[in-house]
């Protein structure tokens, strides 16, 4: 992959200037979830922590669609997984019942630095007042990192970045192409994480650090030692192991003791607390 630091960002202020040359921002906030939910007893708070009864899952509340006795929770920062049929609880005192598995809901930002929307490859790049800096390059070759501005324009994008921890984490795409040749083109780009976000006191433009290492996001350790529910692929031959007529399973011991299968359960009911 070509990098944007060896003939690109070097040109940042050609770019700057220009309107052959056009930098394309794909933005992809990782790691939300979302679930929906029934039998509402009392509704839920968004910011709240967010925890299942019988799967011990937890994770913050970011936005609710309340319809009343039903609706759907969107989840950052999900530890475990919670289970159909489960009682949610939020830390404000909100509970209902989980109607359904989570489900992953990555969200994609398209944007253009340009001052009209971009069509390039079946997508559209919405324009944005964005602003690239220069390469820091440190002493790893995977220590690359480059600053991001963002304008603030976007209330439900802002919201993401106050919920969500700065957004860190999330992978960043940048691309440079030039406008004269959108179909046939050549694409200059670079894949990024989002390392760190800050921006004023009381608002303004958001300043994203980008970078190629992730040592120090690494979790540790590396698997999750839970109470339930099995962290096991149902039927998986090297760890369940369960090789009979059944057809599906609840992820729970009970019903692994109902199969005979509980020597195989892939959590640790004995552990205090629901998980570490």
């Amino acid at each position: 992959m070509k990098t944007l630091n060896s003939n690109i960002i070097a040109r940042k202020n050609e770019l700057a200037g220009s309107s052959s040359w056009l930098l394309l921002v794909v933005f992809t906030i990782t790691g939300i979830k979302t679930i929906n939910y029934d039998a509402e007893v009392t509704a839920f708070t968004v910011g709240a922590d967010l925890t299942g009864e019988d799967s011990f899952a937890t994770g913050k509340i970011i936005a609710v669609q309340d319809s009343g006795s039903t609706g759907t929770l969107t989840l950052w920062n999900v530890k475990g997984t919670f289970i159909n049929n489960e009682t949610i609880t939020d830390s404000e005192g909100g509970e209902a019942d989980a109607n359904g598995s989570q489900s992953d809901n990555d969200l994609v930002y398209r944007w253009a630095r340009n001052r009209a929307d971009v069509s390039f490859e079946s997508n559209t790049y919405t324009k944005k007042n964005i602003d690239l800096g220069v390469v820091t390059v440190g002493l790893e070759p995977s220590s690359e990192t480059v600053a991001l501005g963002v304008g603030n324009d976007d209330e439900t994008f802002d919201r993401y970045v106050d919920s969500c921890e700065g957004l860190e984490g999330s992978d960043v795409n940048l691309k440079i192409v030039n406008s004269a040749h959108l179909t046939v083109g050549e694409v200059e780009e670079e894949d990024y994480k989002v390392l760190l976000a800050s921006r004023p006191p009381g608002g303004g433009r958001i300043a994203f650090s980008l970078g190629q290492n992730e040592n120090s996001k690494e979790e540790f350790p590396r698997r999750k030692y839970q109470r339930s529910p099995c962290g096991s692929r149902f039927k998986d031959s090297n760890f369940c192991q369960y090789a009979s007529s059944d057809t599906s399973c609840e992820i729970l011991i009970s019903d692994c003791i109902a199969k005979s299968n509980e020597e195989h359960f892939g959590a640790f009911p004995a552990i205090p607390g629901g998980y570490f």
